[in-house]
């Protein structure tokens, strides 16, 4: 079973390098985020963190945190990064960074 997730990642390293070096970035403390617009009608997400941001328990909770903020984003085609920092760690209520990153992407 593959999740929606899973199927609109973005895994090739092309593209990964294309949308760092052309994509618009938005800062959305403590989410930073870079997109790039795609020929598709739906949106595919890339999910990081600084390796600084402590351990791979740490990180990968970081990652969660950063999938439920895509979830709740509005925009459609879109190749999106989300590189989230440690302070995301203590944050419950992720409205406000979705407002803001909702409003930036256009």
């Amino acid at each position: 079973m593959i999740l929606k997730e899973e199927k609109n990642t973005i895994k090739i390293k092309t593209e990964i390098d294309k949308l760092f070096k052309t994509g618009k970035k938005l800062n959305c403390f403590p989410v930073t985020v870079i997109y790039l617009k795609n020929n598709t009608e739906d949106n595919r997400y890339l999910f990081t963190c600084f390796k600084n941001a402590g351990k791979a328990n740490v990180r990968n909770s970081i990652k969660r945190k950063l999938r439920e903020i895509s979830r709740k984003l509005n925009d459609k085609g879109f190749d999106i990064a989300l590189i989230g920092d440690k302070s995301l760690i203590d944050i419950t209520n992720y409205s406000i960074i979705i407002a803001k990153i909702n409003k930036g992407i256009k």
